[in-house]
């Protein structure tokens, strides 16, 4: 997967920067993306897919991956989206889709999650699965 427009390239110490801000640790395969990877538009659009959860496979519906978060977007996302009580303290935005909704992962159980940030009436927004690690997601990435 090649990104453009990447961030500057990021440390050991920037990732704890992040882990001290959400008071956990960040999934391995997510901290080596950083390391490598600081944010980023991809270089081909992609498309992900939600998971159904009564089957949790793959169905048609999902969104467009507009680009990956650098740390300073995923400090800034974080918090304004935990302030506003919009996400749990314990999701930690990585990601956006063209309509500016946001892709997690939910540092409690690894998964990564779709927000939708579309109804400012409810307290929080709607997620939907999109995989079970970020490995995963990332792999599930579709050329659109």
């Amino acid at each position: 997967m090649k990104l453009n427009e990447v961030g500057k390239q990021l440390s050991e110490t920037d990732i704890s920067v992040i882990e001290n801000m959400v008071g956990g640790n960040l999934p391995e395969d997510y901290k080596s993306f950083l390391l490598s990877n600081n944010g980023g538009q991809l270089d081909d659009e992609g498309y992900i897919y939600f998971i159904d959860p009564d089957k949790d496979e793959v169905f048609s519906k999902g969104t467009d991956l507009n680009y990956f978060l650098n740390n300073d977007e995923i400090s800034e996302y974080y918090s304004n989206l935990t302030n506003e009580n919009f996400i749990s303290s314990k999701c930690l935005p990585i990601a956006v889709d063209s309509f500016d909704n946001v892709i997690m992962i939910d540092l409690n159980t690894n998964e990564v999650l779709f927000a939708d940030c579309s109804s400012e009436a409810n307290p929080q927004f709607k997620t939907a699965k999109i995989a079970n690690s970020f490995t995963e997601f990332i792999n599930n990435i579709k050329s659109s």
